[in-house]
Parts: structure tokens; sequence; C-alpha cells
């Protein structure tokens, strides 16, 4: 992983089964690299993250995008490809 690409702050969250709403991860803050976008959809590349699943959210600048898929490169538990969809509100 090139790790000067991880140049993208974004803000992670999940949903909180009991309000309904969403509370930030622990931690909440992850650094990646912004590969691709079409269509409302994107590609994020970074470092392994314990919490995200396919029930996160991602806050990239003034988007929110909702985990469609996670990969996880050679299951070595070091860099994630997180596929996003745009949430559109």
């Amino acid at each position: 992983m090139n790790t000067g690409a991880l140049r993208h702050h974004v803000t992670l969250d999940i949903p909180n089964g009991e309000t309904g709403s969403f509370t930030p991860l622990n931690p909440p803050d992850w650094w990646c690299a912004y590969l691709s976008e079409t269509a409302g959809m994107a590609t994020l590349v970074g470092r392994y993250h314990p919490g995200i699943t396919t029930a996160t959210r991602v806050h990239f600048k003034d988007r929110v995008y909702h985990v469609t898929a996670i990969v996880n490169r050679e299951e070595r538990n070091a860099e994630f490809v997180l596929s996003c969809s745009e949430v559109f509100s």
C-alpha cells in the first residue's frame, strides 16, 4: 500500500439500534485514498479498521456514503478496499 496516497480524512459511524440514529466508530477517523467515483458510487482504499462493516457510513467532505462491499486484500488485515454508494436524502 502506498501510504502517501492515504491523504483523505473521513469519519465513520454505525447505526445505533436503540435510537435509530448513528454513533461514531471507535476510532471514528480513517485516512484513505479516494480511487474513483461513478454515478453515486465510490471506491476507497485504506488501512484495516476492525469496526468497518457493511452497516458503516462514511462521511467524506460534504457527502455521506454507505459501505456496500468490503475487500480485505489477501485476508491479511492490513488493507481494506471499500465499495460505497452515496446516500441521498
